[in-house]
């Protein structure tokens, strides 16, 4: 015969569940909405390249009214062209600097009331902020953040008055570095950051007249901006940013309108951005209940990972590690995530074998794992099974 105290112990653990989500159900706002896209104007900044053009290119796929803006006028009409050829889609073009209001506006007036407006302009000049002139810092500042405000103030009363027209959408493209600070970001992550509490402030005041407001954060993304920053970025801001791995620009492009259409207010691109969105959900819109459960019930748990791994960090920054360069931060980071209590030798094995190899966009964990129950052999040996390990992972990754 059961044990009647297990029995209600199980029924217990089922129920607390049920009524928390049934709790939710109650409480969560807004309500669940859907945006359509299909012959509805659809504004975007930033849309000559990258992101902002695959936004554009998919608007187009999917029925929309597209308008894009931009500084440059050639960019602009490459990109025109661009989508014409590969949509069959004719798209409206404005140069305009989002830094100027006056532009901006001239801009939206002749664009026509607006129905979804997806303000995704963004520059990213990477460098530690004691090394980083304050031209660059304003720079950022006002293209991600002041140039965010102008686009909206001047498209909001058109948008306002779309009487008829059902849901509207105010879409602000973020980063990841706008959800977590980022090492030499200090910057770019304060003007991203400040587009959080522009959003939430926003969201409040209107959600009365049927808008809504999505905030996105993709990870680093596979534009021509990449690639120079890549070219400035200190190798430590390298190897956290590419620990959440780049995506293609159309990839992040239908994340977006998916989270656009949903009304998702926060729209994460990528698994680690999912796991930032819950850590850093606070006092954010959620409308799905389910979602607000696992915020709920994850919570404590990302807490506990997101205090070890920034503690790992304050290790390193203090230790000095991430001053080395190069495939040495890389050991130098994740040898001292794994072996922190090991002797000095084991470290030095770590850097020498990494030196010895072209270090590839991939997880230093799964070159290290394997060494992990060596590391109290003696340097000499411990070097030759750590060499040897990574040149035969790197031959099979030449292939």
């Amino acid at each position: 015969m059961a044990d009647p105290n297990i029995s209600f112990l199980s029924l217990l653990l089922l129920l607390l569940p049920l009524a928390l989500l049934f709790l939710l159900y109650l409480i969560v706002r807004p309500r669940p909405t859907k945006i359509p896209i299909k012959n509805r104007h659809v504004f975007i900044t930033g849309g000559s390249s990258g992101i902002g053009l695959a936004l554009a290119h998919q608007a187009a796929l999917e029925g929309a009214r597209v308008s894009i803006l931009a500084r440059s006028i050639d960019k602009l009409e490459k990109a025109k062209n661009c989508i014409q050829l590969s949509t069959g889609i004719d798209v409206a073009v404005f140069a305009a600097d989002v830094r100027d209001y006056d532009a901006v506006s001239k801009a939206v007036e002749e664009a026509g009331p607006i129905d979804v407006l997806v303000v995704n302009q963004g520059v990213f000049v990477p460098e530690e902020l004691e090394k980083q002139g304050l031209d660059e810092v304003r720079f950022m500042v006002d293209v991600n953040l002041i140039g965010s405000f102008n686009m909206i103030k001047a498209a909001l009363p058109g948008m306002k008055d779309r009487k008829g027209r059902g849901p509207g959408s105010i879409a602000l493209m973020s980063s990841q570095a706008g959800q977590v600070g980022i090492y030499g970001y200090t910057a770019y992550s304060a003007s991203k950051f400040g587009l959080r509490g522009l959003a939430e402030a926003l969201q409040q005041e209107v959600i009365a007249h049927d808008l809504h407001v999505s905030l996105i954060f993709p990870p680093d993304t596979d534009t021509p901006g990449l690639v120079e920053e890549t070219k400035k970025r200190p190798p430590l801001t390298s190897i956290i940013a590419e620990s959440s791995g780049a995506m293609k620009a159309d990839e992040v492009a239908k994340k977006a309108f998916n989270g656009i259409k949903s009304a998702s207010f926060i729209v994460p691109c990528n698994f680690e951005g999912l796991l930032l969105s819950i850590a850093t959900a606070g006092l954010s819109p959620q409308r799905s209940f389910i979602m607000a459960f696992v915020e709920v019930v994850a919570a404590g748990v990302i807490r506990i990972a997101a205090l070890g791994f920034s503690g790992i960090g304050i290790q390193v920054y203090t230790s000095g590690m991430h001053k080395t360069k190069g495939p040495e931060v890389l050991a130098a980071l994740f040898g001292y995530l794994l072996v922190s209590e090991c002797d000095r030798r084991w470290i030095l094995a770590v850097n020498y074998s990494a030196q010895r190899t072209c270090w590839r966009r991939t997880s230093i964990f799964d070159y290290m794992i394997d060494e992990w129950s060596f590391r109290h052999r003696e340097a000499e040996t411990t070097l030759e099974i750590i060499s040897l390990n990574f040149e035969f992972r790197l031959s099979i990754l030449s292939r």
